[in-house]
């Protein structure tokens, strides 16, 4: 219960918010039948129709997924720890 409301303070921060439609949903589909679980698939996709610059993620099998480029991702995918050290002066 409190990861969540942890997560959901997290909006407080959001200065969009961007929603699925059809186009996300079939991207995600493919997503997912190419080895991204459904959660990931979604997540990517949606990153792309909103055409954010990075999309950032702890967990090392999406990473390692989309490092490799299956799918062709558009939009880079990092670890936070590492672009924080890569984005420090």
């Amino acid at each position: 219960m409190q990861r969540r409301e942890d997560a959901l303070a997290l909006l407080a921060y959001a200065a969009e918010v961007h929603l699925p439609n059809a186009q996300v949903a079939a991207r995600a589909r493919s997503l997912n039948t190419l080895g991204y679980g459904e959660f990931d698939a979604l997540h990517l996709a949606l990153a792309e129709e909103s055409k954010v610059g990075l999309l950032l993620t702890t967990d090392d099998r999406f990473l390692r997924k989309a490092e490799r480029g299956l799918g062709n991702p558009s939009i880079r995918v990092a670890n936070p720890l590492d672009y924080a050290k890569e984005a420090k002066p």
